[in-house]
């Protein structure tokens, strides 16, 4: 099982960005272009850009042929006749992305921040809150980690905020992630991983995955690898 990251480059290549985005059609651009700051625009078009990539190499088809559409709860997929799965998640400086043809998948990526967490415990299950607070402090680690867990589970559901977040209750973090959930569905199983210091990846999917790689891609590349899609 491979998780695809992208860490954002120091030195920002405009002009690879911009013709990688030159070649999208025009309402596609207007849709990326919405971003009022570049960072934002980056981590949203190197998401799009690296599942295509991804997908044109998987289904041997160019990206003009792949149609991007969304489910009524806003979970992308691609309509070519296929039983591929993606999903897409970005924090911080980094972009992560996952295919998988073994059925369906959830990703999500966090950068530890210092916020005001006592303010956001609710959202948690009792057994989650004693989980993350030790010894009377909060630990960040524990929180981002039960929190991505919980987002990759939403987005593996693909029914965004119309599931509330405490669907699922985690039971243990670690090596060994256990949990018990309200909705019946068939097995799924998670995975965390921490890509760099600060940083938490969880992934959740329907087949189990003994063992979880990442794979790391410079920002250029993506840019380049895209550009030469339909070439």
């Amino acid at each position: 099982m491979y998780i695809n990251i992208v860490k954002l480059d120091h030195d920002f290549n405009q002009k690879a960005f911009y013709k990688a985005i030159s070649l999208l059609s025009n309402d596609r651009q207007k849709y990326f272009m919405r971003y009022k700051f570049i960072e934002d625009l980056r981590r949203s078009f190197i998401g799009h850009a690296l599942v295509s990539v991804l997908l044109s190499k998987e289904l041997g088809v160019p990206y003009s042929a792949l149609d991007f559409l969304k489910t009524i709860n806003g979970k992308p997929f691609v309509s070519n006749k296929n039983h591929l799965d993606f999903n897409i998640s970005h924090s911080g400086n980094f972009v992560a992305a996952c295919l998988s043809s073994k059925g369906k998948v959830g990703i999500d990526i966090e950068k530890l921040k210092n916020i005001n967490f006592r303010s956001i415990l609710n959202k948690f299950t009792k057994k989650e809150r004693e989980l993350i607070i030790q010894n009377n402090q909060i630990n960040p680690q524990a929180f981002y980690t039960i929190w991505t867990l919980k987002e990759s589970y939403l987005k593996y559901m693909g029914k965004g905020l119309t599931l509330p977040i405490d669907s699922i209750n985690f039971l243990k973090i670690g090596e060994e992630i256990s949990f018990n959930i309200q909705e019946p569905t068939k097995d799924i199983y998670f995975k965390t991983i921490y890509p760099s210091k600060n940083y938490v990846l969880s992934l959740c999917t329907d087949f189990k995955h003994d063992i979880v790689v990442y794979k790391s891609f410079e920002e250029s590349y993506v840019y380049d690898s895209f550009a030469e899609l339909d070439t």
